[in-house]
């Protein structure tokens, strides 16, 4: 954070009446400062890939609008707007993939993710655009509002007119962020990948003690120090040749990097942030588990765990704030789950199967649940034949 804004946020603080000066709200920004800065986290290989893979995942489910029949059965109607602003375009150069990849990237880093919903005179949303979750924030001022800085304008949102993706929450609005509740584990990543970039950006020659035999003088030590550092500094120079005269010795103070467990630190912090976002360590290079059985497990389990909360939460809040209130005991949002199962489409035939020969399921209800068209005389149930009567 600039020093601009932590001054600006500051003064309109103390501007406040005394009575709108809440105990929570003091906590949040004094904790603000105490957090990682979402460009820091960003910059660790593996906190980027967590968030990508796992945004990635959950934009690329189709998503549908269906309406529910009388008859208990439901049609796509996807032609319909709010359909199309998440299947298709959002709002201008912002697809509908590209919505919800960055909504949900900005909820799983900061805990919030923001798009301003645009309507036309009817009430239609013609429109999601993207906000900056780290300017918007509840707006205490008015119930079930949102405020937030547009081109260094600030803008009151009401609550049904934002669509509002949050991650872990304390108070059911506001989701926590991980730079701030997470900010030590997060730090002792960053830490140990600094330390890896300094240790072979300097080398093992640099860090040490020249001992010499003699007291020199402060331009002598001056000279040997600069002399040294030109001349080893750098992962260029790390194994170059040195020569030391006049008894000089050369005593390093670098660890190598066996004796410090870089290598174990690393594995290890692979580890802790998969744990951090929920991710099977695999999908951020864990070398450890490399099990064929082991992978499809974790796999399986990244799908119930991981994705589903994410696309369940997408769903009902597409539901709540693009659907009309009138509307809502008809239409829903709803992702089509078996798109992200593909690879487990044989065990999906075998007890599809079973079900309709036992006569659990129907054809269409089947076809259905595969997000395929009714087919004619698709409705009636298989009754096996010893089952009936005599």
């Amino acid at each position: 954070m600039a020093l601009k804004d932590v001054l600006n946020k500051f003064v309109n603080w103390l501007s406040a009446p005394e009575l709108e000066r809440p105990t929570a709200a003091i906590t949040t920004w004094i904790a603000s400062f105490s957090a990682v800065s979402a460009s820091d986290a960003l910059g660790h290989p593996a906190i980027w890939r967590a968030i990508n893979i796992i945004s990635a995942d959950v934009a690329k489910v189709p998503i549908a609008l269906y309406r529910r029949e009388t008859d208990g059965s439901r049609v796509a109607e996807n032609t319909r707007p709010e359909a199309r602003l998440l299947r298709e375009r959002a709002a201008p150069g912002v697809s509908g993939y590209s919505l919800r990849r960055t909504l949900t990237a900005h909820a799983l880093l900061v805990g919030n993710g923001f798009a301003m919903i645009t309507r036309d005179p009817r009430g239609q949303p013609v429109a999601l655009t993207v906000l900056d979750p780290t300017v918007t924030s509840i707006n205490e001022e008015a119930p079930l509002s949102w405020r937030t800085t547009i081109k260094e304008q600030t803008i009151i949102i009401s609550d049904s007119d934002m669509v509002h993706l949050s991650g872990l929450c304390w108070d059911g609005l506001n989701g926590e962020s991980p730079l701030v509740l997470l900010r030590e584990a997060i730090r002792l990543e960053l830490g140990v990948q600094r330390f890896a970039a300094a240790f072979f950006e300097k080398g093992y020659a640099l860090s040490g003690f020249l001992k010499s035999p003699r007291a020199l003088s402060v331009d002598e030590v001056r000279r040997l120090r600069e002399e040294f550092r030109q001349r080893h500094s750098s992962a260029g120079n790390a194994h170059d040749i040195g020569v030391l005269t006049g008894g000089l010795e050369f005593q390093p103070s670098v660890a190598e990097p066996q004796k410090t467990q870089l290598v174990e630190s690393r594995d290890a912090g692979l580890r802790a942030i998969a744990n951090m976002f929920g991710l099977p360590p695999h999908k951020l290079g864990d070398p450890t588990r490399t099990s064929y059985a082991s992978i499809e497990a974790e796999n399986a389990d990244y799908l119930q765990t991981t994705l589903d909360p994410w696309l369940v939460a997408w769903e009902q809040e597409a539901s709540l704030k693009l659907i009309p209130e009138r509307e809502r005991d008809r239409y829903y949002f709803e992702h089509n789950r078996n798109a992200v199962v593909r690879t487990q489409l044989g065990e999906r035939v075998t007890s599809y199967a079973k079900l309709i020969e036992i006569g659990v399921l129907s054809p269409n209800e089947v076809r259905e649940r595969e997000n395929l068209d009714k087919r004619e005389r698709g409705d009636s149930y298989y009754v096996p034949a010893n089952w009936l009567e005599s």
